[in-house]
């Protein structure tokens, strides 16, 4: 079960210290807890209740799909495919999908953010998540939103993740 809406942050710490101890175990361990914990995380609609009742909602909903896309792409680097994953009907690209297009249309989002994002600031870049699903998914609308959100800095998300095809 998932108690909170930490169990991402605290997988991909798991992650990076199984990576740097080369210990393979623990690594498939955070990847068998992602697969296990993604459709507690998710509604059908694609939004993550655990960050939309919070009053920075779009904020943290980024930050923790940032967190589970980075888990989804190591895994994919080890064979374990995650970013395609199903489970009891929902993906992670669902996620991608409907956060996509309320970072088009911020004035839609549905819950409450107590502090506007900007476009200007660097903490409300969304450069990592997307260039992982711009790179793996191909659709233009994640480029969009990177592009709607700051764009592309020469940052480590950007030179990891960003697409060799049309990015």
């Amino acid at each position: 079960e998932m108690y909170n809406n930490w169990d991402d942050a605290r997988c991909i710490y798991l992650l990076n210290g199984a990576l740097a101890l080369d210990d393979l175990d623990l690594a498939i361990e955070v990847f068998q807890r992602w697969a296990h914990t993604l459709p507690l995380k998710m509604t059908e609609e694609g939004f993550l209740p655990r960050e939309t009742m919070r009053t920075r909602s779009m904020t943290y909903t980024l930050a923790a799909l940032s967190h589970t896309l980075h888990i989804a792409h190591v895994a994919e680097r080890f064979g374990v495919k995650l970013l395609d994953l199903t489970v009891n009907g929902r993906t992670i690209r669902k996620v991608v999908d409907t956060t996509a297009h309320y970072l088009l249309h911020m004035d839609q989002w549905p819950y409450e953010m107590i502090k506007p994002m900007s476009k200007e600031s660097p903490n409300d870049r969304i450069g990592q998540a997307f260039e992982i699903a711009y790179r793996h998914w191909g659709d233009r609308r994640y480029l969009d939103a990177i592009n709607a959100w700051g764009g592309r800095p020469a940052g480590c998300a950007t030179l990891l993740y960003a697409s060799a095809g049309g990015a």
